[in-house]
């Protein structure tokens, strides 16, 4: 079936953590941005069966009546210049709406995504650190739509999804340009389960205490990924996420 279902979605996902320029001790020091915030809006295209389903997120408008649950995570570890990090996301949307027949559309989007990457400083000028990234990428995505309350002439329920692996290499740059002040840069591309990802993200973060920061920027993310396959459990999306994000850094 073709629809056009307008989905409506809060994106909480992954940002750089702002760990301090220099790190010259021997020792590992950790850092946790708990829970942030990335306000995004998603364009883009999913297949799903046999049906398109057309993306159109409001992050201002629609999030609150549309997002039924969400956690995530960073943490990031760093000892003199080599650098672990992880993070994961888990993202419940349930968006309905009208049908031109009487109808009532209701969906359920399921997302689900976690990182695993390595980094290594390559270079240092006054105060600004070059980092080379690289790592792992797993996305989970289930959604399933009900028509209910309309006689249809096809099929009034469906439900697909899939799991896919990407690798992706990258780099960050990090700046001290006042006391306190940190200006974050990363970037990544990669690919595997994906025909296609990247990533991107620029981030101000202000150290407010030994143990806290502050950060706020903007994210940018798009992906396209297809698995090949014919019948109802075809899984096709192709979308850009972006928008502003803010959120704590705990470090010790």
């Amino acid at each position: 079936m073709n629809k056009y279902v307008r989905i409506v979605s809060f994106a909480v996902c992954s940002v750089v953590s702002t760990s301090s320029i220099a790190n010259e001790s021997d020792d590992w020091q950790f850092s946790l941005a708990p829970l942030f915030v990335w306000g995004s809006n998603l364009n883009g295209n999913a297949e799903a069966g046999s049906g398109s389903l057309p993306l159109d997120l409001d992050f201002k408008n629609d999030l609150l009546s549309n997002l039924d649950a969400v956690f995530t995570f960073h943490f990031e570890a760093q000892k003199k210049d080599l650098i672990l990090f992880a993070e994961y996301q888990n993202m419940t949307l349930t968006p309905s709406s009208t049908t031109p027949f009487g109808g009532t559309v209701d969906v359920t989007f399921k997302n689900q995504m976690g990182e695993l990457g390595v980094g290594y400083v390559v270079g240092k000028m006054d105060n600004t650190n070059f980092e080379v990234l690289a790592g792992v990428r797993r996305l989970e995505q289930d959604i399933s739509m009900n028509i209910t309350g309309a006689p249809l002439p096809f099929p009034t329920s469906l439900s697909t999804g899939d799991t896919w692996y990407d690798g992706f290499v990258g780099g960050r740059v990090k700046t001290q340009f006042a006391d306190k002040w940190q200006f974050v840069f990363r970037g990544d591309v990669g690919g595997g389960g994906s025909d296609f990802i990247w990533n991107t993200s620029a981030i101000v973060d202000y150290r407010f205490m030994d143990w806290g920061s502050a950060f706020f920027g903007y994210r940018a993310m798009g992906y396209d990924f297809d698995n090949g396959k014919d019948d109802s459990n075809k899984y096709a999306i192709d979308v850009v996420m972006q928008g502003p994000l803010a959120g704590l850094n705990i470090h010790w």
